[in-house]
């Protein structure tokens, strides 16, 4: 929606509009973070199960703007 810029805008026009992310969106998005992770975390001693619940709820978090380093630091502060 456009305005006028010697207009105020509302409250309304300045809040952003958010489309909802499908949980196929998000499934996808924790599996490839899951993948990519794999290696690393593995190597540290965690399940397959236990990444991808992290990846899950990562996700969950991030509406699947994600990034392997973001979730590994998250995943980090989470077993601190």
């Amino acid at each position: 929606m456009s305005t006028n810029p010697t207009t105020p805008s509302t409250p309304e026009e300045d809040q952003e509009v958010l489309t909802p992310v499908s949980e196929s969106q998000q499934s996808d998005a924790a599996r490839r973070l899951t993948e990519e992770a794999r290696a690393e975390l593995v190597a540290e001693g965690h399940s397959e199960s236990q990444i991808r619940a992290w990846a899950e709820e990562f996700v969950d978090h991030n509406d699947t703007r994600v990034d392997l380093p973001g979730f590994l630091d998250w995943v980090a502060k989470r077993r601190s």
